[in-house]
């Protein structure tokens, strides 16, 4: 989905943080899977998607994030992910385009 492909490429450095100690990796894919789920709540707000599609469309996110984040390649975390998530979920599903949810500052050169 080319939703996430640009939000990935912009991300390339990125992280959320999850309960107990993650790698850096696992921090990078449960950012996407944050960002992604506010999209698709974002999404079928919008009209985009139907409620019914929003699980589809949040996998495919996932992937489409992954690989472009590289997520299994990041090694270190550089910035706030909680911010990121913070801001980003701060964004109004008003703002949302066919490449998603503006990407927020805080969202950048997160990982290495």
């Amino acid at each position: 989905m080319g939703v996430r492909v640009a939000l990935g490429a912009v991300l390339l450095t990125t992280a959320c943080g999850s309960s107990g100690p993650a790698t850096p990796a696992e921090q990078c894919t449960d950012l996407g899977t944050s960002l992604c789920t506010r999209d698709a709540e974002c999404a079928v707000t919008v009209g985009t998607v139907s409620q019914s599609q929003s699980g589809e469309f949040v996998t495919n996110c996932e992937a489409s994030f992954r690989a472009s984040a590289g997520c299994s390649q990041v090694t270190q975390v550089t910035g706030d992910p909680a911010a990121c998530v913070s801001d980003f979920r701060a964004e109004p599903c008003s703002a949302f385009a066919a490449t998603g949810l503006p990407v927020p500052d805080t969202c950048v050169a997160l990982f290495r």
